[in-house]
């Protein structure tokens, strides 16, 4: 029996056929491509958790003890002018007791010219 040629139909078939198996293959390389770069992706996901979750841990640090010298410095600003103040206060009572002194002394000294003044006014006149 003489095989007869396949028939339009049946080539076209057996085309379609022969590409959905390469189609398919394709497919699968890519399914299985697709699941190592989702795989390096979750490595990369995790160890890039890991650098933000030691990043943060370094940033809430470093605050902390930003936070703690600001707190020394304002407390060491504070201790400094009541320091100041105190030092004001001790140079302006020492200041007006030496000007108290200095006007008690000139005006002793005025006094005692005054009075030597006077007294030689008096010997001038009453004894001349």
């Amino acid at each position: 029996m003489p095989s007869k040629p396949p028939s339009r139909e049946e080539l076209a078939f057996e085309w379609m056929v022969g590409d959905a198996k390469e189609i398919l293959a394709e497919l699968e390389a890519m399914k299985a491509d697709a699941k190592k770069m989702h795989a390096e992706q979750q490595k990369e996901h995790e160890a890039t958790l890991a650098s933000l979750a030691a990043l943060n841990k370094d940033v809430v640090g470093a605050y902390r003890v930003f936070s703690r010298v600001a707190k020394d410095g304002v407390q060491a600003i504070q201790e400094a002018a009541r320091a100041a103040s105190k030092d004001m206060v001790k140079t302006s009572a020492f200041t007006h007791r030496r000007i108290a002194s200095v006007a008690l002394l000139s005006a002793a000294v005025g006094a005692a010219v005054g009075v030597a003044l006077v007294l030689a006014g008096f010997v001038l006149f009453v004894f001349p």
